[in-house]
């Protein structure tokens, strides 16, 4: 599935275009990231708290996002070493308030995979991220 980069999605919006079917909809579609398929869509804030009020440092640099996985996340997990060796493809969207519409900032690739817990990955993206969008609202 291409998502158009620069673009504005919700969750049920994404759920509808990969046709996830209704059974599977909710746990870790709401939780960060979730593998479908063979691809991972992975949902963040920047610079805001969460719904669940979880606040992580997921922060811009440059073009690169810095981002934080789940808690208790680390890199012996099955999830996280595909991340590390770019076995799937990863689809980035963010937003920078709560309850808005997640931006698609592009197909990402682990440019750095830290082992901390939790884990963070710094991604760099297949063409130039545009989160322009998302600062101008």
């Amino acid at each position: 599935m291409e998502f158009d980069t620069g673009a504005q999605y919700t969750r049920a919006q994404i759920q509808q275009l990969l046709g996830v079917p209704e059974h599977r909809r909710g746990g870790d579609w709401a939780t960060g990231y979730t593998k479908f398929g063979d691809e991972l869509f992975v949902f963040c804030n920047v610079g805001s708290a969460a719904r669940t009020g979880h606040d992580y440092p997921n922060r811009w640099d440059g073009e690169q996002l810095i981002w934080s996985a789940k808690n208790r996340s680390n890199v012996a997990q099955p999830i996280m070493r595909a991340i590390a060796d770019g076995s799937l493809t990863t689809h980035v969207f963010h937003r920078s308030a709560d309850r808005s519409p997640f931006t698609y900032a592009g197909r990402a690739k682990a440019v750095d995979i830290q082992n901390t817990t939790p884990v963070v990955v710094r991604w760099g993206f297949v063409t130039a991220p545009m989160r322009q969008l998302a600062e101008d609202l």
